[in-house]
């Protein structure tokens, strides 16, 4: 099968978005300050907070964040609500400083779930299926930078990771019908992005505490954070679609194809010929 024009570079967009600069990166850009100081405020009694309460807001949040979206009517996402939401909540948050920052993270949390899921729907992901639910909780795991045994996986390696409890997990909520954060397996799942999701958490909350930024900053930072997992998701539901259309194995070799291209850009310097696009053309496998 070949792979059209407009699906080719529909996962170019995807790749280009799932394999982005870390969070921190862009929360750095932002602020035009290193993550570093704000990390270095935190006492490690509220880092250790942080990974707790990430944990419980994912086990909780998914539901909440369902009920109000219609999951039957296909339409296009509501980034920009999504986002004046969380940076209301970022402003609250700056001002009350670390003490608020606790108190946000559900409500942020529950927003960012509800943007994620939104987004699935707009990519023709069916939000009543289980896949579904427990695929917009991964998205929080996706999320480039974040280190495992001191490399950084690529988009397709985090995906592995987290596919050995995915499908018991999609079992046993089919089963049970609800989100049900007590369920042995769900409830792996669930630690496991919370893992790769807290040090994202960290890092925002890093920046919030910084003394200098206040209000202001406490909602610029919620606008890159909430903008960076909306990236991810609709790069990784993109694919996701891409992958019902062609299969699993020609979307991942033509993901890799143009990660490389990506990753490997062709010099300046060679005839403007030889520097088309690698990807523009092939052929996919069946």
């Amino acid at each position: 099968m070949t792979l059209t024009d407009i699906d080719q570079t529909q996962l170019i967009l995807a790749c280009r978005l799932l394999e982005t600069r870390p969070l921190s990166m862009r929360i750095c850009d932002t602020l035009g300050l290193p993550i570093e100081t704000g990390l270095a405020l935190l006492p490690r009694r509220a880092i250790e907070r942080i990974h707790t309460v990430t944990q419980k807001c994912l086990q909780k949040a998914l539901a909440v964040a369902l009920k109000t979206l219609d999951r039957d009517s296909p339409a296009p996402s509501s980034d920009r609500f999504h986002k004046g939401f969380v940076i209301a909540s970022g402003f609250v948050s700056g001002i009350a400083g670390l003490a608020g920052l606790t108190l946000e993270a559900p409500i942020t949390t529950v927003a960012m779930l509800r943007s994620i899921a939104d987004i699935a729907r707009s990519q023709g992901a069916l939000l009543a299926s289980p896949e579904t639910l427990l695929e917009c909780l991964q998205v929080f795991a996706l999320s480039g930078g974040t280190r495992v045994n001191g490399a950084v996986p690529g988009y397709y390696a985090v995906r592995t990771l987290l596919s050995r409890n995915l499908g018991d997990a999609v079992v046993q909520l089919t089963a049970r019908g609800v989100v049900d954060e007590s369920a042995g397996v769900v409830s792996r799942f669930v630690s496991a992005i919370a893992e790769r999701f807290s040090v994202n958490m960290s890092e925002k909350f890093a920046a919030q505490s910084i003394p200098l930024l206040g209000a202001a900053g406490g909602a610029m930072v919620n606008y890159v954070f909430m903008s960076h997992f909306q990236d991810i998701a609709r790069g990784h539901f993109t694919v996701r679609r891409l992958e019902g259309m062609y299969g699993v194995d020609p979307i991942l070799d033509a993901y890799q194809t143009i990660k490389m291209a990506l990753d490997n850009p062709v010099p300046h310097h060679i005839d403007a010929n030889a520097r088309r696009d690698p990807t523009h053309h092939w052929t996919l496998k069946t």
